[in-house]
């Protein structure tokens, strides 16, 4: 994990005044300006730009690689999905907090909690996602 860029997106997270957006990284509104879910937040800090996000809703392989979680595993899996790994960015996965046995995931009705769930389903604000985060740490998830 770089917890250099963990810090900064979580960082950004907590202050940003940007729109909150869900089930897409960033949604063009009427205005021409953008709303973004928490993984849009953190796609922006890796460089991507808004308009390469509108039709997506889980992390690219270069924002994973950004906060430097392990991904060989996750390229397999797109690979016997039937997903060119050279020719796209996206990904059909999301980051999977680190989340305690005791606090079953079932509970809120998940197998995991993933970050999506948190943006999209519980409907967390960017600053608590960012207490999430910070608390119980991100693992690697590959559906499966």
């Amino acid at each position: 994990m770089n917890d250099e860029n963990l810090k900064r997106w979580t960082h950004e997270l907590r202050t940003t005044k940007r729109p909150q957006a869900r089930e897409q990284l960033a949604a063009r509104k009427s205005d021409g300006s953008y709303a973004y879910c928490c993984l849009g937040i953190g796609e922006r800090l890796a460089g991507r730009r808004p308009s390469s996000m509108t039709h997506e809703g889980c992390p690219s392989t270069s924002f994973v690689k950004w906060l430097g979680v392990d991904v060989p595993s996750i390229e397999v899996y797109n690979e016997e999905m039937g997903h060119d790994p050279d020719e796209a960015d996206y990904r059909t996965w999301d980051l999977e907090l680190d989340w305690p046995a005791e606090l079953s995931p079932r509970d809120f009705g998940f197998d995991a909690v993933t970050a999506v769930h948190l943006n999209d389903t519980m409907h967390l604000t960017f600053p608590q996602i960012a207490d999430c985060v910070d608390y119980f740490g991100i693992k690697e998830a590959v559906p499966e």
